[in-house]
């Protein structure tokens, strides 16, 4: 990723933090800091994203635009892998705060790409360029590709279905495409789900990794009224906790890396805003 756009997301996840954390000790007294009891977010993530600047939700959507088929990133020169489509939630974020019904479609258009090529079982193709042919992709690299692809696109639905405007606009035919996108996505899901030891093996000393897999779990079985995700999404994320260290760090590879250690808290801080004020 180039360095602008790191930085972008590195500001984006600060601002976002800070915002978070404002919204959830805006109903914090003395009793309920935490290490002595719970505080339950008063706000959602859409009253978190209307109150960022725009400057940076546009900087974070164009940075991540698709090519008429709707392709992005690596996938634009020949499709590589689903995982290249996991940044298509800054597309359907900028949406929906500008109300850009063009912008929406470009988004839905990049999920739609990737599920046209998942196999039969769930699974998504893997097909690499010819510099990479030599390389065989592990079992974990699957999974953990794939679990990277649906926490962006369980959040992005997760994210639709409480937007007031896609209500206004949900016509039959876009109506149409979401539907047949949640279909894909169960089946997706399923296969996720069959991969569960696997996953969570490959992922283990990489925590950033883990809350990505409980988000994958967690949002798309919040969109798709799957409990069973809903609750492995939640047994991710407590093994994500469990790595914390004392003072605070999420392990990478049994070290500390400073730009990891804010995409775990980003995706921490999404997952519990959902998990304490939805109750599930």
């Amino acid at each position: 990723m180039p360095v602008n756009k790191i930085r972008v997301a590195a500001v984006f996840a600060a601002i976002m933090s800070v915002f978070s954390l404002a919204g959830c000790a805006r109903e914090a007294t003395a009793a309920t800091v935490p290490g002595r009891g719970e505080f339950r977010p008063q706000v959602s993530e859409w009253d978190v994203l209307a109150a960022v600047d725009q400057r940076v939700l546009a900087a974070l959507a164009n940075g991540n635009r698709t090519d008429a088929d709707g392709a992005m990133g690596r996938n634009r020169e020949g499709y590589f892998s689903a995982v290249f489509q996991r940044n298509t939630t800054p597309l359907i974020i900028y949406a929906v705060i500008k109300k850009d019904a063009a912008i929406l479609d470009e988004g839905i258009r990049s999920w739609e790409y990737a599920f046209s090529h998942m196999n039969q079982d769930g699974s998504f193709v893997f097909s690499p360029p010819s510099a990479f042919q030599d390389k065989r992709a592990t079992a974990g690299d699957l999974a953990s590709a794939e679990a990277f692809f649906l926490s962006d696109f369980g959040h992005g639905l997760a994210l639709l279905d409480e937007s007031a405007w896609m209500r206004t606009i949900m016509d039959a035919p876009l109506s149409t495409r979401i539907n047949r996108l949640k279909i894909q996505g169960a089946l997706a899901l399923r296969w996720l789900s069959s991969q569960k030891k696997i996953l969570s093996d490959y992922d283990r000393k990489n925590t950033n990794r883990l809350f990505f897999d409980a988000m994958a779990f967690f949002f798309l079985g919040k969109s798709l009224s799957d409990a069973a995700a809903v609750r492995d999404g939640g047994e991710f994320a407590s093994m994500a906790l469990s790595a914390q260290t004392i003072d605070g760090c999420f392990p990478e590879n049994e070290g500390f890396d400073s730009s990891y250690q804010a995409v775990s808290l980003f995706n921490a801080l999404g997952y519990y805003e959902t998990v304490r004020r939805t109750g599930r």
